[in-house]
C-alpha cells in the first residue's frame, strides 16, 4: 500500500509537470512488478491493458493492472439474481427490487471482490439486458434513462455508490411500467363500455366521463396504446356489427345504421363505404 501511494504521488506530480509546460494532459496504466527484464513485454502488455480501461473511466488518470486483472473462469454471471429483479419489474413488484439488487450485487463482489472494473462491466451488461426488457414492454426510454446512468456506474467507488445507480434506473422502470399499466386499464374500461353501448348515443366526452379522465387524455391514450383515435375505434367497431347485421335479409339499411348507433343512413353509408370500401348494398350483394 504505501508502494502504491509513493508511486501514486510521483505519477500525479509527472502528470502535473507535463501539463504546466506542455499543457497535454496524460494518464497512466501500471503494470504489476516484475523480476526481470525477460518479463519487460509482459509488463508493457498489463500496462496496456490497464491504460485501456481509460475508454470506461474519464475521471481516473492512474490504473493498475492488479485492479482489472482477474481469472474470468471462476466468475459467474448472477442470471438467477436478474431473473428475479426482471421477475419484479414485470409484476410491480417495488418492494422486492432493492431486496433482489443487493443479492445480485452480493454475488457479484463475492466472485470478484478485487475488480471494481469488472464487476462494472458486468453491471452495465445487467443495465443492457434490462433496456431489452424496456423495448419488449414498448416502454420509452427517454423518460427512463439518465444522461449519466453509466457515467455514474463507472465512476462509483463504492459498492453503495453502484446500487443507487441500479436502484435508480430499476425504480423508473417500475414507475413507468406502472404508468403504462393504468393507461392501459384505462382503455381497456373505454373500449368495454364501447362494446356495451356502441347502439348508443356515445362520444369521447361521455366515456371519458365513464372512465372518470378527461377527454384530451382518453383521446391521447387511445392513439398512443392503439394507434387509432378515439372516434376511428368506434366507428370501425359500429362498422363491424353492422357487417354482422346486414347478412340477415330481412333488415334494412336504416335498421341496421340504427341500430349500431347512427339515425342518419346517409352518413351511416358513407361511414361503411370509408372503412370497407363497399357500401352497405354492395357489401350485401357480396355476402
Amino acid at each position: 500500500i504505501l508502494e502504491k501511494d509513493f508511486l501514486n504521488g510521483v505519477l500525479s506530480n509527472i502528470k502535473h509537470l507535463i501539463f504546466d509546460k506542455l499543457e497535454i494532459n496524460i494518464y497512466f496504466g501500471v503494470s504489476n512488478w516484475v523480476r526481470s527484464l525477460s518479463e519487460l513485454k509482459l509488463s508493457y502488455l498489463q500496462a496496456q491493458e490497464a491504460a485501456d480501461i481509460k475508454f470506461f473511466a474519464d475521471d481516473v488518470d492512474i490504473i493498475y493492472y492488479e485492479e482489472i486483472s482477474i481469472d474470468k473462469k471462476t466468475v459467474i454471471y448472477p442470471f438467477d439474481e436478474e431473473k428475479e429483479i426482471i421477475n419484479c419489474l414485470a409484476l410491480c413488484n417495488k418492494p422486492m427490487l432493492n431486496e433482489k439488487i443487493d443479492l445480485f450485487l452480493d454475488s457479484l463482489f463475492n466472485n470478484c471482490t478485487q475488480n471494481k472494473w469488472y464487476i462494472k462491466s458486468l453491471i452495465i451488461i445487467f443495465m443492457g439486458n434490462l433496456i431489452k426488457f424496456c423495448y419488449d414492454k414498448n416502454l420509452n426510454m427517454k423518460d427512463i434513462i439518465d444522461n449519466k446512468l453509466f457515467e455514474n456506474v463507472f465512476k462509483a467507488e463504492r459498492k453503495e455508490q453502484l446500487k443507487n445507480s441500479i436502484l435508480n434506473f430499476v425504480y423508473n422502470i417500475s414507475l413507468k411500467i406502472e404508468q403504462m399499466d393504468k393507461r392501459n386499464n384505462i382503455v381497456k374500461s373505454a373500449i368495454e363500455y364501447i362494446e356495451k353501448n356502441y347502439n348508443k348515443n356515445i362520444s369521447l366526452e361521455s366515456v371519458s366521463k365513464e372512465v372518470y379522465v378527461t377527454p384530451t387524455y382518453l383521446s391521447i391514450l387511445f392513439k398512443r396504446e392503439l394507434g387509432i383515435n378515439f372516434i376511428d375505434f368506434l366507428h370501425k367497431y359500429r362498422i363491424q356489427k353492422a357487417q354482422e347485421l346486414l347478412k340477415n335479409q330481412n333488415l334494412k339499411t336504416y335498421q341496421v345504421a340504427n341500430l349500431v348507433g347512427y339515425n342518419d343512413e346517409k352518413y351511416f353509408s358513407q361511414l361503411f363505404k370509408k372503412y370497407t370500401g363497399l357500401t352497405p348494398s354492395q357489401f350485401r350483394d357480396n355476402f
